[in-house]
């Protein structure tokens, strides 16, 4: 899935340019309602699409919180084809998932860095960023 591209939205060619910023793909990707894939606070997975040409996109939020208890936030649009979008709904995401798509499919990222940028080749950091979260289980003491 989501490997064969018609790359034609005007926010793939701005996020390549380095021109991009956070408040334009935040108000022209409008997120599907009903096509929310994975919703938590740490991690969400939508279906959006591109209000100027109607580009579909996986919509990913993850909030990373690291070894030394510092948070990261990313967000990444992958452009997926209409065709890919009823497989996707079908599909339970997860970590391990979102980090093979993100780490080999082009797509646009907001990083750590708060900067907008493509990744032509996927992510190299997508392991990391979608490693399972920390879980401690606390024994009953009531």
């Amino acid at each position: 899935m989501c490997y064969n591209i018609v790359m034609v939205c005007h926010l793939i060619e701005e996020a390549g340019k380095g021109t991009l910023d956070w408040q334009t793909i935040k108000e022209t990707v409008v997120v599907d309602e009903n096509a929310h894939l994975a919703d938590s606070d740490k991690f969400d997975v939508s279906i959006g699409a591109c209000k100027v040409c109607g580009q579909k996109y996986i919509v990913c939020f993850r909030e990373f919180n690291s070894a030394k208890f510092e948070d990261f936030y990313w967000n990444f649009w992958i452009p997926i084809r209409e065709q890919e979008i009823a497989a996707f709904k079908q599909t339970e995401m997860t970590y391990p998932l979102m980090a093979a798509i993100v780490g080999n499919t082009p797509h646009i990222c907001r990083g750590d860095k708060k900067t907008v940028y493509w990744c032509a080749q996927g992510n190299p950091l997508a392991s990391t960023i979608f490693s399972p979260p920390y879980m401690v289980d606390y024994p009953d003491v009531s």
